[in-house]
């Protein structure tokens, strides 16, 4: 005989045992089966494909919709933000030579009149 995970003998038990908080269960289910859904994932698996044979081996009962939240929430959102976070190495300060300072050469003043002007009562030729 082989002897079963705790994690897997985790989930069944959960499965098996009814509770008065099925959200809680659900998510448990699933945290219990990330690293095989990751797995999936990873070998090019879409995730309506691992839904359904999940489903249909009643190691999950969550609905398509909650069981994309979790995946987006528990295993998308963690690879983006370590690809995020690059390694900073700190960059050596090198003093630059002193240049003139620019100044903006100054803007002129518009004239009054140019550009465009709002004029609240229409012109009769202007209506239709």
């Amino acid at each position: 005989m082989t002897a079963k995970k705790y994690t897997e003998e985790l989930a069944e038990w959960v499965q098996k045992k009814k509770s008065t908080r099925p959200r809680s269960i659900a998510k448990i289910s699933f945290l219990a089966l990330k690293k095989d859904i990751e797995e999936a994932l990873s070998s090019g698996f879409t995730m309506l494909m691992i839904w359904e044979h999940l489903r249909e081996t009643k190691r999950l009962t969550v609905s398509y919709n909650t069981f994309t939240k979790y995946v987006s929430s528990h295993i998308t959102n963690k690879k983006t933000e370590i690809e995020k976070k690059p390694e900073q190495k700190p960059v050596p300060q090198v003093a630059l030579p002193k240049t003139k300072a620019v100044t903006p050469a100054a803007k002129p003043m518009r004239e009054k009149g140019a550009g465009f002007t709002f004029d609240p009562t229409p012109k009769p030729e202007d209506l239709l």
